[in-house]
């Protein structure tokens, strides 16, 4: 309606100025125009043929205004404006009416242009149904259309949820459906239909992460249920499903719990009971991170009992080192979880027996019974070198083999145990027809994951130590185990895993006691350098800083590949050193005027050195040099002192000069220049008082 009343009202406007204009050049005597005449006047006469050709050009011109497809209507809205300001001034100014026919035709085109442009969010909500209603449907062809109807009118209701439905259905972006949701529920006057989408989105992805619970997808889950609190706000009119979402949270932690107690526990029963410590560990953080959201006890304590069980007997059957390896385990699972550390006592078999013979035979006395001691064989003189063997000798030497290496396994010696283990199998291979019994591979295996989890194991100990060389050595060692196994047995998948997750685990551990070894060389630099800083000590920070520089190049060893470098902290040293280098070369400059007399300058220098000092930020870290008024106080350099306040007085500092002057009348310093200044004080005093007065 105002477009319709400005296009009504400007004409007229247009035409009472002309009249107006021509009925003062008709009173002053100014020529007119060859083709306007005064109203009322004779009008110059024009050919109808010019008329006609007129008339149909401009129809010519309204039909050329397209109004399809749509990204053409702003412009042709805008064709139409000017073809219709045209006519006016063409037929008004003349004093001619708009012919019929052209005044229909321009009035049907702007008729048209007003439908489409008031319907234009549903053109293109209809194309993007007809987008979708092919044989194959083009949702993106769909959605670019909606957007442009959304861009003509956000609060187009079926366009919303067109675009609601495909984040939803199609694009499967919970995050980007939850904030549009959002957005559209606060801006509108919230229509019905648009409730009920919103009702249908929300019960819709509870249902999606009910899914995923199912599908063992419990932190997916969990996240969708954290954005659904976000984004669906308390005021929103949708039916809320509180219990539903208490579930899907209660499960998703259940679920995530249950799964580290899972994977400790097949851990424990495969004898991996280092992999089922760290996931029962984790279970266990988890619990108490969210006991509130769990049900039932937490199984992981009775699985860490059982594990400081094992890693205490596997102590007691130690050397000194993989006892103190095994110790410390137990001692971190103490600490994290509080199940009290004990010491069983050591159980001696011999009383046992001997309890057992006093029952067959009551005069018979405990001190006289021993338990038979195993003597060990020498690997290297069990097999004659270059000597063939018969079936019997072969199958002698097997028997021996194989009950020294079971000896040494029961006594946890598990690389004395590979090597007649090695033997064994040598013999086995060259003569195939020996009886080794039906675990001897088995064992053969588990040694080989024993014996390597040991060297590891003692490994990572001497790494705690700083006892680099032996660890490295044991690493290696444990390297040619592997390499010999999986020459030997390539297609052993399950043992080559096994034994390859212990390396990586070595790996893990060795790059993060480097991490730390390193972490704690740049933190020491680091202090030095700010600890020599706050002294003020220029020289020996800089040294600190050349060692912290040489700690940051480090990182880019092979060894620390793995380690981040600490930048932030890095950048704060450099630019620390940068900004009291510049402080430092002012003072300097300020020093080498004064020493080539230049008093000025020098005072200039220094007390810009002073601004620079609070400016920058140093006062934080390095003690700042004397002001220069404690500077020349100090060196009794009362005549620079003088020329300072002299200064003052020029640059309009009166505070500054009334302050030195007073000083140096105090100190009985008598010169004809301070009466000079302290005159000039008075009387620029006594001008600003004159000044102030209303």
């Amino acid at each position: 309606m105002k477009t319709k009343f400005l296009r009504t009202l400007l004409p007229c406007l247009f035409f009472c100025l002309s009249c107006f204009s021509w009925t003062a050049q008709a009173r002053d005597g100014i020529p007119m125009h060859a083709g306007i005449a005064p109203i009322g006047g004779i009008v110059p006469a024009c050919s109808t043929q010019n008329k006609e050709s007129q008339e149909e050009s401009f129809l010519r011109r309204i039909e050329q205004i397209k109004t399809e497809p749509l990204e053409l209507l702003p412009a042709s809205d805008c064709r139409l404006d000017q073809l219709e300001e045209e006519i006016f001034k063409t037929y008004y100014t003349q004093g001619q009416e708009i012919p019929l026919q052209l005044k229909v035709h321009l009035q049907r085109k702007r008729q048209q242009m007003d439908f489409m442009r008031s319907h234009i969010d549903s053109l293109y909500y209809m194309q993007a149904l007809q987008a979708i209603g092919q044989e194959e449907p083009d949702w993106a062809e769909a959605m670019e259309s909606i957007e442009k109807s959304l861009l003509h009118n956000r609060f187009y209701t079926r366009s919303v949820i067109f675009k609601m439905h495909y984040l939803l259905k199609r694009e499967r972006n919970a995050e980007t459906c939850l904030r549009y949701l959002n957005t559209t529920l606060q801006e509108f006057s919230r229509p019905e239909k648009l409730r009920k989408t919103a009702q249908t989105t929300y019960n819709t992805l509870l249902q999606q992460a009910e899914r995923m619970i199912d599908n063992r997808q419990y932190r997916d889950a969990l996240s969708l249920c954290e954005l659904i609190h976000i984004y669906c706000q308390p005021g929103f009119p949708i039916q809320y499903l509180s219990y539903r979402e208490d579930l899907i949270e209660n499960r998703s932690h259940q679920g995530i719990y249950d799964s580290y107690c899972e994977v400790a526990q097949k851990a424990f029963r495969q004898t991996q009971y280092q992999l089922a410590g760290q996931y029962a560990l984790l279970a266990h953080q988890y619990y108490t991170e969210n006991e509130t959201h769990m049900s039932g006890i937490n199984q992981a304590l009775e699985l860490l009992d059982r594990i400081s069980d094992c890693y205490y007997r596997f102590a007691q059957e130690s050397d000194t080192t993989e006892r103190a390896y095994y110790m410390a385990l137990i001692d971190s699972i103490a600490h994290k979880t509080g199940i009290p550390l004990y010491l069983e006592e050591d159980y001696d078999p011999a009383q046992d027996i001997a309890a057992d013979l006093q029952l067959l035979d009551p005069g018979t006395k405990p001190e006289s019974i021993a338990v038979p001691a195993f003597v060990p064989l020498n690997i290297d003189s069990i097999l004659p070198d270059g000597k063939p063997l018969n079936s019997r000798q072969a199958q002698q030497y097997f028997d021996q083999a194989y009950e020294q290496a079971n000896y040494f396994r029961s006594k946890r010696d598990f690389a004395e145990a590979q090597r007649w283990f090695e033997l064994a199998k040598k013999l086995k291979e060259k003569h195939g027809y020996l009886r080794t019994g039906p675990d001897f591979s088995e064992r053969y295996r588990q040694n080989l994951l024993q014996s390597m989890e040991q060297m590891l194991n003692k490994a990572v100990y001497y790494l705690w130590t700083t006892e680099i060389a032996q660890s490295e050595e044991l690493q290696q060692q444990a390297l040619e185990l592997f390499a010999s196994y999986q020459i030997d047995e390539p297609e052993d998948a399950t043992t080559l895993t096994k034994l390859q997750l212990m390396l990586d685990n070595y790996q893990k551990q060795r790059n993060a006691n480097y991490c730390e070894q390193i972490g704690r060389e740049f933190t020491q630099a680091e202090h030095a350098f700010l600890n020599q800083a706050s002294y003020g000590n220029y020289q020996l920070a800089k040294k600190s800083l050349e060692s912290l520089r040489q700690v940051a190049r480090k990182y880019s060893l092979p060894e620390y590949a793995s380690c981040s470098l600490p930048e932030k902290q890095m950048r704060k040293a450099e630019n620390l050193f940068e900004r009291w280098t510049a402080y430092n070369d002012s003072l300097n400059q300020a020093e080498a005027y004064l020493a080539a007399g230049d008093t000025l300058r020098f005072i200039q220098c220094y007390l810009n050195a002073d601004s620079t000092f609070n400016r920058i930020g140093l006062a934080e870290y390095i003690p700042s040099a004397p002001s220069l008024f404690s500077r020349l106080s100090a060196t009794r350099q009362f005549s620079i002192l003088l020329l300072w306040a002299k200064n003052c007085v020029e640059q309009g500092d009166l505070d500054q000069a009334r302050f030195i002057a007073g000083y140096l009348s105090a100190i009985g310093y008598s010169r004809p220049d301070i009466e000079k200044t302290q005159r000039t004080l008075k009387k620029k005093q006594g001008q600003e008082k004159r000044g102030g007065r209303p």
